[in-house]
């Protein structure tokens, strides 16, 4: 350990062999004889070692600096290109062997690619994400390190890359912030069992701050070694082992929010919980040390329901900050300290609602399809069913509407489902009832009609067995009070009838099995601007660019149909110089603006110019910014570039 277990065991092999063949000695991947020698070396980083230039792909570009090359240092080149593509798991074998084989005709004659080395390519290290914008900064850097490593072995003999820490110095001589994630990646391949599978550099900045205080963590000499201590904290510190930093019961704690439970956690447990073991005489009975924490946990705050899931949140956090699970105290602490950030709503004191039907819940097939955590869209339908109305929102282009619908389509039956759109002509007669004209042997009449509320409900009442959901799309756009009108009542007390504006001798009650999701823009109004009567009815559910589940969507996308990184990077960068520009998250912009529904690559240059600039002259019109000057498509490449070269990029996962 920590080798991957999504990692297959001959990739592992092949890169020991790459170390001794290739790195020790002046061997080949592709044939036999001398191809990795300090003279092709020297002679490949004439042209390979510059910043690759002009436009074009990657692999156009790499084409045009190995063509003027001898056969045998074109070879030379072909086989840094596939030790750098070996390593990304989130490239597919196809666009592997498509792009390689594309290089094939540089090789000299009767040289192709080895079977064994093609299968293989199926596999990888770890996923790049958009790091792999930067493949041309990692190819460099494999032919600096073989550079050094040539020097190594004939000044100080083979011992200086047998062993992993002295390998891990002669990477640390080369590396730069821009290449630092090839440059983790072949520590890991070449030595799995001393460096880290993480290799993004973010992940691992954040990782140990949060598990830096446990004793075992710090105790440890170095990054790597500290890495190594995480791992066998979260293997023997916990109530049941975990490999891995990214498993779902350990992701949160380290990397964002805590969970929505956690939060509900620690509002209620601070105020149950004693403040230290045997000091509050008034509180429940302590537990000895041996006693499941789950089980005392459940007795104090009187709940069964997704405790597991809890336990193992509560047990990381208690081991980050330097406690083990048995830790009364340091769990108290870890409860009180988190509670600290919880904000109470002193007004929030209306009764619970009434239950009703289960929703679906999600599968696997779902969360692939949506490119999201299926325990993030399992929390998300959890709150709907608990809470029965809530609201999406964020900044445009995140997927609120598009994830309303989806919720919709798996969790409702599509007879039991209704999409409305609020806009400010519409009215509490158009939702709710109201009179509209009529014609009667062609006299004009009005008669009292329905709206969407009361069909749907009454629908709902008819099927108490199915749950109903009703879709308000751009609610905030809407007159709330106005529209609204009894339905504040309602949506608080569900089991008490009211009587209506219009039909006033009828009482009318919102069924249990009704459900409400909204969709709110918040860059046509903040979630602060709605009456805190509508807010303390719904919960809020944030979908911002730099939050997951909609952070990474883009990547992800684009990883599925085996597109370049390019737009995700662009989007990161043009969103924080937004973010820069004003300090308003609001200001962000979605990935869907290059997504679509057939898989291509987006066109940025007519993005850019239709959507995405438009946008933003809207949004800064009046404040004297030179939307233009300041944010158009080759200014945030430039920028792009830059932050790359300052800073480490790359996500990685599992």
């Amino acid at each position: 350990m920590p080798r991957a277990s999504w990692c297959r065991p001959d990739i592992y092999e092949f890169f020991d062999r790459w170390r001794r063949t290739c790195l020790i000695q002046d061997g080949a991947l592709y044939s036999d004889g001398a191809i990795w020698t300090e003279e092709n070396l020297r002679a490949l980083q004439t042209t390979f070692g510059a910043e690759l230039p002009g436009s074009g792909t990657f692999f156009e570009k790499l084409r045009a600096q190995l063509v003027s090359h001898p056969p045998i240092v074109r070879q030379l080149g072909v086989e840094i290109v596939y030790v750098e593509y070996l390593g990304e798991r989130d490239t597919s074998a196809t666009t592997k062997r498509t792009k390689l084989g594309a290089l094939l005709d540089l090789l000299p004659a009767g040289v192709n690619m080895p079977d064994d080395l093609s299968e293989i390519l199926d596999g990888g290290i770890a996923s790049y994400g958009p790091g792999k914008s930067y493949r041309d900064a990692y190819v460099r850097f494999l032919l600096k390190l073989a550079r050094r490593a040539k020097e190594e072995v004939r000044d100080a003999g083979v011992e200086a890359l047998e062993d992993p820490w002295r390998f891990g110095d002669l990477v640390a001589a080369v590396r730069t912030s821009t290449d630092g994630l090839q440059a983790n990646a072949v520590l890991h391949a070449c030595f799995p069992d001393q460096f880290d599978v993480m290799i993004s550099g973010g992940h691992r900045d954040k990782l140990l701050r949060r598990f830096g205080r446990a004793p075992i963590v710090a105790a440890a000499q170095d990054e790597e070694r500290k890495l190594l201590a995480v791992r066998d904290l979260l293997r023997t510190r916990l109530p049941s082992a975990i490999a891995e930093p990214y498993d779902d019961a350990v992701r949160p704690v380290w990397d964002g929010p805590a969970s929505p439970e956690w939060d509900d956690l620690v509002a209620s447990a601070s105020a149950q919980l004693p403040a230290s073991a045997g000091q509050d005489e008034a509180g429940p009975e302590l537990p000895d040390p041996d006693v499941d924490l789950l089980e005392v946990l459940r007795r104090i705050l009187g709940t069964t329901d997704g405790w597991d899931a809890l336990l193992m949140e509560a047990a990381v956090r208690v081991a980050a900050g330097g406690g083990t699970v048995h830790s009364w105290d340091a769990l108290v602490t870890a409860l009180r300290t988190a509670a600290e950030s919880v904000p109470v709503d002193e007004d929030d004191e209306g009764p619970a609602p009434a239950s009703g039907p289960e929703l679906r819940q999600v599968t696997a097939e779902l969360a692939a399809e949506l490119l999201m955590t299926q325990s993030w869209l399992q929390r998300l339908t959890d709150l709907l069913g608990a809470r029965r109305q809530l609201v999406l929102f964020g900044p445009p282009r995140t997927g609120k509407t598009w994830l309303a619908r989806r919720i919709a389509a798996h969790a409702f039956d599509p007879e039991d489902v209704r999409l409305v759109q609020f806009h400010p002509s519409y009215t509490y007669e158009d939702f709710v009832e109201g009179y509209r004209p009529t014609t009667e042997n062609g006299v004009l009449t009005y008669v009292l009609a329905k709206g969407p509320l009361r069909e749907l409900s009454a629908r709902a009442v008819a099927n108490p067995d199915r749950p109903h959901l009703l879709v308000i799309d751009e609610i905030n756009r809407g007159n709330l009070p106005k529209i609204f009108g009894e339905l504040y009542f309602l949506l608080e007390y569900r089991d008490e009838p009211v009587r209506l504006q219009y039909s006033g001798q009828e009482e009318f009650r919102l069924p249990a099995n009704l459900y409400v999701v909204g969709t709110m823009n918040t860059a046509d109004r903040s979630i602060a601007l709605l009456d805190a009567a509508l807010r303390r009815r719904f919960a809020f559910v944030e979908l911002s660019p730099d939050t997951e589940p909609v952070r990474g969507l883009l990547q992800r996308w684009l990883d599925r149909h085996d597109l370049e990184p390019e737009p995700h990077v662009l989007l990161e960068t043009l969103n924080t110089m937004l973010i820069e520009a004003d300090g308003d998250r609001d200001l962000a912009i979605g990935p869907s603006y290059f997504m679509d529904r057939h898989g291509t690559a987006p066109d940025l240059e007519t993005v850019w110019e239709y959507d995405i600039l438009p946008l933003l002259a809207e949004r800064f019109h009046g404040t004297g910014t030179d939307v233009v000057a300041r944010f158009r498509l080759e200014v945030v490449q430039e920028e792009a570039t830059r932050r790359a070269d300052s800073t480490e990029p790359g996500l990685v996962g599992s």
